[in-house]
């Protein structure tokens, strides 16, 4: 009883979309590609100043901001991704520039205050 048309209202939307996908992806087809990447650029903007902000202005900055700087990178190592590396880099440097901070967020589990 019950179920069952909790399953046909929580599905109704996600039929109203993938109907709607259709002619939203033959628009946006016909749009120039510099056009569709520049909103795509410009919808990513506030997501990354965040990101950044937060890099920044944290405890442990070197080692966050080492490891957003090799994330950023276009390449492979080692047949691995650059957010793998960007890891590795991020907890080296503060291991070695940060050494006191990072042991500190390690032995309570949380961040350090700055």
């Amino acid at each position: 009883g019950s179920r069952f048309w909790a399953i046909v209202v929580s599905s109704l939307p996600v039929v109203v979309i993938a109907l709607a996908a259709v002619p939203v992806i033959s628009i946006v087809q016909g749009l120039p590609v510099s056009y569709t990447l520049s909103i795509g650029a410009f919808a990513l903007i506030a997501p990354l100043t965040h990101v950044f902000g937060k890099t920044v202005s944290g405890p442990l900055r070197l080692g966050g901001i080492t490891a957003f700087v090799i994330a950023a990178l276009p390449y492979q190592a080692a047949g691995m991704p650059m957010a793998f590396w960007a890891i590795m880099a991020g907890v080296a440097a503060s291991a070695i520039l940060e050494s006191r901070s990072l042991l500190q967020a390690w032995r309570t589990g949380r961040e350090v205050e700055a």
